[in-house]
């Protein structure tokens, strides 16, 4: 099974239903209103199954996100989640601080995995725009903000997708972002931020696959002041990411 496929096959299969959440869009050119166990599918990537066919599911098909402890169960990928953050590697303009991400790319390679998922996230505060008063964040004062310029993300992007080429095969463009605590902008702003980093990471990594920033589904609230329309937007950019992220709590 494609490496894209366990991470994101279920989810390219909800990207349309997803955007009906606000409002029904017109497919795109080519596009059809939804899967087809007939139509071809995109290069290296399946087709959604049936909803009323029997399947089953295997080590094969799950991925596990730890990054401090070796998983205990049969996995074939793994996600590193919001470690090392943009905060921790890139604390000030132009500086890199590569050794707390090599450990746990090294580590996660240790223990077999070669299906590696990166989730970014914790802009740097000299980075971001200006935290409101209430701020959430959960990696410190203004880790959650939009970053002020897209070239400094697209910066901070570029340079991890070029460093580990090959390494990380995978890259989710944010943890969470429906959740004020890691992600205070709007859904607009995190679909330039998706384009933007898509390019880059394609650029420096053709290889590589490109989910969307994650949603969660425990919270109403969340996630429907937030991912109806990033889903939207993504549509209207034509979908620059591989496949759509989602946690299913």
């Amino acid at each position: 099974m494609d490496l894209r496929v366990r991470w994101a096959a279920a989810a390219l299969g909800l990207a349309l239903a997803l955007t009906g959440c606000g409002g029904e869009p017109e497919p795109t050119a080519g596009q059809s209103a939804s899967p087809s166990a007939d139509a071809p599918a995109p290069e290296g990537i399946k087709v959604g199954r049936e909803p009323n066919q029997p399947f089953s599911v295997t080590a094969n098909d799950l991925g596990i996100h730890s990054y401090t402890t070796q998983p205990q169960v049969p996995t074939e990928s793994i996600r590193l989640t919001c470690y090392p953050n943009w905060a921790v590697a890139n604390p000030a303009p132009g500086e890199f601080q590569w050794a707390d991400f090599d450990g746990a790319l090294a580590q996660a390679e240790s223990w077999g995995y070669t299906d590696i998922l990166y989730s970014f996230c914790a802009t740097p505060k000299w980075a971001g725009t200006p935290a409101a008063d209430n701020d959430q964040a959960a990696f410190g004062p203004g880790t959650a903000q939009p970053p002020k310029n897209m070239k400094v993300w697209e910066e901070w992007v570029s340079a991890v997708a070029a460093r580990y080429k090959g390494r990380i095969t995978g890259y989710e463009i944010w943890n969470e972002p429906s959740s004020p605590q890691f992600y205070a902008g709007s859904p607009q702003q995190m679909v330039k931020m998706t384009k933007v980093a898509y390019e880059a990471i394609k650029e420096a990594d053709p290889e590589a696959y490109v989910l969307s920033a994650s949603t969660q589904t425990h919270n109403p609230d969340f996630y429907e002041s937030f991912f109806p329309d990033y889903v939207t937007g993504l549509q209207r950019q034509g979908w620059p990411v591989d496949g759509i992220a989602a946690h299913f709590y």
